[in-house]
């Protein structure tokens, strides 16, 4: 027995469960366009490692999923998204307060299954944002195998997006708080992913490997996605709302939006970067 293999029970199994999800439900799997921009936004994450969730004060239930209430009337403007709120999470979907602090996350089994958005037994004062980017999870994939078979490529796009958009006209404080708490879940996630005694053991075997990152690589995928999507959205406001809400019925997918904007073309090396730079230099320098 050597250091390693007590880690390699857990490696295995969710590699397997990535197997799984993939021949169940013929999902995509990210190809070499898709490794280059996780690549591309790795580079600039770990340009500065010290990114660490800020102290955020003590929250409670109602206070936050008021806000997020709120956010959704104020953000999407949408009557027909609210009522679908109302439907699907408030009398559907059951809210559980049942992990750690800082994890947030939506138990989906495939498109057609209930889930439960799962947040924090202690939650603060930013619990809001997370439970907003857990609803749009449950609009995307409720009932949508459209969105569903791209779960590894572009799942995280619309909530990491829905992220910015609801802390676009808050205080720097605030912006501060929500940017450094994303970024240091992906340094996190890449640290994760990247050790050197995982990589040691799945050295010799490139597809074990590619499915043991996978589930990470889609943060970083979307991330890219999300920047770009939020620099046209900051540019005009108005336009990406209204295609936000087309995703958010259901009317298009995540997939066609990028489509319709151009982003799925090539990787953009140059324009992710500028957009980055302006919103580190909005959110937390500014």
């Amino acid at each position: 027995m050597n250091i390693y293999d007590n880690n390699y029970e857990s490696i295995q199994k969710k590699i397997t469960l990535t197997n799984v999800l993939i021949n169940r439900d013929n999902l995509i799997i990210p190809g070499e366009k898709e490794e280059a921009i996780s690549e591309l936004v790795i580079s600039q994450i770990t340009k500065n490692k010290d990114y660490k969730i800020p102290h955020l004060k003590k929250s409670t239930y109602d206070v936050e999923m008021e806000k997020v209430t709120l956010n959704l009337q104020k953000y999407l403007q949408s009557k027909e998204i609210e009522e679908k709120y109302q439907d699907l999470i408030v009398t559907q979907y059951l809210v559980k307060q049942c992990t750690p602090p800082q994890v947030y996350y939506s138990t989906f089994y495939g498109p057609h299954i209930p889930c439960s958005i799962n947040i924090p037994y202690q939650l603060d004062e930013l619990s809001h944002i997370h439970i907003g980017h857990e609803v749009m999870h449950v609009f995307l994939d409720n009932e949508s195998c459209k969105e569903w078979k791209w779960l590894f490529l572009y799942s995280e796009v619309i909530p990491m997006l829905y992220e910015l958009i609801q802390v676009s006209d808050e205080n720097k404080m605030t912006k501060q708080k929500v940017l450094k708490w994303r970024l240091s879940k992906l340094l996190e996630m890449y640290n994760n992913i990247f050790r050197e005694d995982i990589i040691k053991v799945l050295q010799n075997d490139q597809k074990a490997l590619l499915y043991y990152q996978m589930p990470e690589k889609q943060y970083f995928i979307a991330f890219y996605y999300t920047i770009l999507l939020y620099d046209l959205y900051c540019q005009d406001e108005k336009s990406v709302r209204l295609t936000l809400q087309s995703v958010l019925k259901q009317e298009i997918t995540t997939k066609q939006m990028l489509e319709n904007y151009g982003l799925l073309k090539n990787v953009d090396n140059v324009s992710f970067e500028k957009s980055y730079s302006l919103v580190l230099k909005n959110h937390l320098y500014e």
